[in-house]
């Protein structure tokens, strides 16, 4: 027995190789197992060169595949018709190219540029009643009387007028602070008192109407308006928050941007004792704005609201109110020479008599221009290129001209192809 054991131990076996037979046996079983193992050894070795060799081939048809791209893209029509376009004057227009435009390279110059505008109606603004009107008979207890006698809140003041967060208002001129109540005092009331409190400051100030209704401060001093601690909306309401002011003297002074009455956007159109300052009160119907049928309802809409409907609508304008003047506004949502075709035959509302937003009513329409790029020909002479839009693709040849503002003064534009060779 070559090797042995004490049961109980962990000591391994002890091998004694060849003392007897001199034979090393170790040496023996060793060559015979690496003999054994040699086929399964050539095979991993011939598996890891295959899997070396896929990955070279992965390598060859990812390059390959990246090279079918470029070669489809080569083949796509607007890789050859691409176009790259500038301006030296971007504050005039904007070029880019046009795929598939067939751009003619080349330096063109622009003379001039002048944007397309939308056409626009401006409404009559004596469609509202003056703040020196007669209210009607049905003001109760001020009926019949002048509208700027009456507490301001009960006239035809066209901005509704607050006291604020408190029992009154304030309101700073010259750097005095002045009280006032919208429920209790009239607009001549509160004029006067402004007048006199001032004249602590400058002797010579006064606070007036003029003919058109509109409020009129003047001094000899500087004017300012406003402060910080002012309360309620009285300078809104005059209409002096956004007029401007002349302190260069020898005499100061500042005009309401328009008269204190006029038609309130915010009260229901028949709203009692003053029928939201219309001259002509509202009816219930509708009314056509190019072909579009907007309804109204004189007991549930205000001016506020009916303009909402109109920009809702598909009468491809915007309709607008402006507070500072009291004027209202129809401006077509497309520039160029087009109509706003207001009313129709079927119109059961006065609406837009009401508000002064027809020809016969006294509306001023402003019609829309085209733009105009005007292009040096190389012969000598100019060539002008009309649009309706602010967007002009015949000017030159593959370029998209979008006009950006109005010049007389020359610049380059340019136009040619991105690819080379």
């Amino acid at each position: 027995m070559s090797s042995s054991q004490i049961p109980g131990t962990n000591v391994p076996p002890i091998s004694f190789p060849g003392i007897v037979s001199g034979i090393d046996y170790n040496s023996i079983i060793q060559k015979l197992t690496a003999l054994t193992l040699a086929p399964t050894t050539q095979i991993n070795q011939q598996i890891a060169t295959l899997n070396a060799a896929n990955l070279e081939l992965i390598k060859i048809n990812n390059l390959l595949s990246s090279v079918q791209a470029s070669l489809g893209a080569l083949s796509q029509p607007n890789v050859y018709d691409a176009v790259s376009a500038t301006s030296t004057n971007t504050a005039a227009l904007v070029a880019t190219g046009i795929a598939g435009g067939n751009a003619v390279p080349g330096v063109y110059t622009i003379d001039s540029v002048q944007t397309a505008t939308p056409t626009s109606i401006l409404s009559n603004t004596t469609a509202g009643h003056s703040i020196t009107d007669l209210l009607p008979a049905t003001a109760g207890i001020y009926a019949n009387q002048a509208s700027n006698t009456v507490p301001i809140a009960d006239s035809y003041a066209a901005i509704t007028p607050s006291n604020g967060t408190g029992s009154t208002g304030s309101v700073t001129v010259d750097g005095v602070s002045v009280s006032y109540d919208v429920n209790t005092q009239s607009l001549n009331t509160i004029l006067t008192n402004i007048q006199t409190a001032v004249r602590a400051y400058d002797p010579s100030f006064t606070a007036t109407l003029n003919a058109s209704g509109a409020v009129v401060l003047s001094g000899s001093k500087p004017i300012t308006l406003g402060s910080a601690n002012d309360q309620g909306n009285l300078l809104d309401v005059l209409r002096l928050s956004g007029a401007q002011i002349n302190n260069t003297g020898p005499t100061t002074g500042v005009t309401g941007t328009a008269g204190v009455g006029g038609i309130n956007q915010a009260v229901s159109f028949d709203s009692t004792g003053t029928n939201a300052g219309f001259v002509t009160p509202v009816t219930s119907g509708n009314f056509t704005i190019n072909g579009v049928s907007i309804s109204v309802s004189a007991s549930g809409d205000n001016l506020a609201s009916v303009l909402a409907k109109i920009n809702a609508s598909n009468a491809g304008v915007v309709a607008t109110y402006n507070a500072q003047t009291g004027a209202i506004s129809l401006t077509n949502k497309s520039s160029g020479a087009q109509s706003i075709v207001v009313g129709s035959s079927s119109d059961t509302s006065n609406f837009l008599t009401a508000v002064g937003l027809t020809s016969a009513a006294g509306a001023t329409t402003t019609v829309g221009q085209q733009s105009q790029v005007v292009v040096a020909n190389p012969s000598g002479g100019a060539t002008t290129y009309y649009s309706n839009s602010n967007t002009v693709t015949t000017a030159i040849p593959g370029v998209s001209l979008q006009l950006t503002g109005n010049t007389t003064t020359p610049h380059r534009a340019c136009g040619h192809p991105t690819h080379s060779w």
